[in-house]
């Protein structure tokens, strides 16, 4: 479900605060954001393209610079293209040595073109939300 929790199908994240969920419209891609445990736990949904995708970095750039974990849901997207890609791996460089950046929850396409190119060995993928937040903490103590 892409506007809904990977998790259960439910609805989208709501934020902590009673507003409801923060959402951050990206044109066609939305992310929600909440906190969890003291990690950061962000849900995008949505296309990434060249259009988006720089607007998409640049929110998650100050959240992976924020020297918490963060958990990015990858349950709302169907596929991965070039451009997300592209994305998510400099993301990891912007992390490194400031934050834990783990990619959480990919369906089974998302899982084979993270295999079949190789980005899993670039990228810290964890199979489902729950093993991510164990990484999650597990950082966070080293």
């Amino acid at each position: 479900m892409i506007d809904g929790d990977s998790m259960n199908g439910g609805p989208p994240l709501a934020d902590s605060g009673a507003a409801g969920p923060r959402r951050r419209p990206l044109g066609p891609l939305s992310m929600a954001k909440k906190a969890v445990d003291g990690f950061l736990l962000l849900r995008p949904w949505g296309k990434t393209n060249r259009a988006t995708s720089a607007a998409f970095e640049d929110r998650l750039l100050p959240l992976v610079n924020g020297g918490r974990a963060v958990i990015v849901d990858l349950g709302g997207f169907a596929t991965v293209s070039s451009t997300r890609l592209q994305v998510m791996v400099q993301l990891v460089r912007l992390a490194r040595g400031r934050s834990s950046l783990i990619f959480a929850a990919p369906n089974e396409m998302v899982s084979d073109i993270l295999n079949v190119t190789g980005f899993d060995t670039l990228l810290d993928i964890a199979p489902s939300l729950p093993v991510a937040l164990v990484r999650a903490a597990k950082s966070s103590s080293e």
